[in-house]
């Protein structure tokens, strides 16, 4: 069948076919490149949900770390500006936590009830 062809049928034949082969994997590649882009965004949020949890137990250690200080020494202002930075901290990465893309990622602060005892811890501070 090929040997019938003329050279020029033959060249363009191959040609389409490098074309078609081309534009195949470049869509390929294409899918799995936003499929790729779309788990390095869900880890990115992950990623920074980690961070925020992280801060938000940092700022309550500061805060359980200043409240010891001031039952030691309760005339320490310094003891009490770190006690309204941790809280400062610890509320920021609180509402941070609530935004819906990391609700969408993790049901544990609507699950345990995580929003109304940092409320009532802060309040308590």
């Amino acid at each position: 069948m090929l040997g019938n062809l003329s050279i020029k049928a033959k060249l363009v034949s191959l040609v389409s076919i490098f074309i078609v082969i081309f534009i195949s994997i470049n869509i390929f590649i294409n899918l799995n490149l936003n499929s790729q882009e779309a788990q390095f965004k869900k880890m990115q949020g992950f990623a920074k949900m980690k961070g925020y949890t992280s801060g938000t137990l940092t700022g309550g250690l500061q805060i359980t770390s200043a409240i010891k200080g001031m039952l030691i020494d309760p005339n320490d202002m310094k003891t009490l500006a770190n006690l309204e930075k941790g809280v400062i901290t610890f509320e920021k990465n609180i509402q941070n936590l609530q935004q819906p893309e990391y609700l969408k990622l993790s049901q544990g602060i609507k699950k345990f009830n995580i929003v109304p005892l940092a409320k009532l811890y802060t309040d308590d501070v």
